[in-house]
């Protein structure tokens, strides 16, 4: 599953800034912040968040990268994605599930 910037995962959910700022508790202000990647919530609210919005990624969260046997760079979410794919041609080549 590709995670969602903040702000995309915030506009999906149809909410303003005011709207999230209120529903978990901060400012509009600290919203702004958040997703411009000047200040991180404190673990408990990005709890909170994420339950509100589905995952998503923050504005100076790591990006992990996997290097694939053609020397191709890619996400580790991505090359989870590939290896899914992977297996599930496998499990039809031999007729399973």
């Amino acid at each position: 599953m590709k995670h969602k910037s903040l702000k995309e995962a915030r506009l999906a959910a149809g909410m303003t800034q005011q709207a999230l700022a209120e529903t978990v508790g901060v400012s509009p202000l600290t919203v702004t912040r958040w997703e411009s990647g000047q200040a991180r919530p404190h673990p408990r609210t990005r709890e909170r968040v994420c339950a509100l919005l589905g995952p998503c990624s923050w504005p100076g969260d790591p990006v992990l990268t996997w290097k694939t046997a053609e020397g191709q760079t890619i996400r580790v979410d991505a090359a989870f994605k590939k290896v899914e794919q992977a297996f599930a041609a496998y499990l039809a080549a031999k007729g399973e599930k």
